[in-house]
């Protein structure tokens, strides 16, 4: 995804909102302008944003147990209760293609 502008992930990250998907991030070589045109694309189309916010790396510190890791959200709590939950990775496309909508 290296090749992704920060414009088409803020166009995808829509069009995979308005399919469903409930949960939208990144990963490798998505870096801080990408998710802002995400976030900014979500926002102006009302889709309900949860900004969590900026991660940050407390060298040192204990790793928290699963009790704190429940309280981030519904997704930990069911993983941690053994509920069934879903997760897929989607990749936009290589290249440019069709526009997506």
């Amino acid at each position: 995804m290296s090749c992704v502008n920060p414009e088409f992930m803020g166009s995808f990250a829509r069009s995979l909102a308005r399919r469903g998907v409930r949960l939208i991030g990144g990963c490798c070589d998505v870096h801080p302008p990408h998710i802002n045109e995400m976030r900014n694309f979500l926002r102006s189309h009302q889709v309900v944003v949860h900004d969590l916010g900026e991660a940050r790396v407390h060298a040192g510190l204990p790793p928290v147990g699963p009790e704190a890791k429940k309280a981030n959200g519904l997704f930990p709590r069911k993983l941690f209760d053994g509920e069934f939950v879903a997760s897929v990775e989607m990749l936009p496309p290589r290249g440019t293609g069709p526009k997506l909508t």
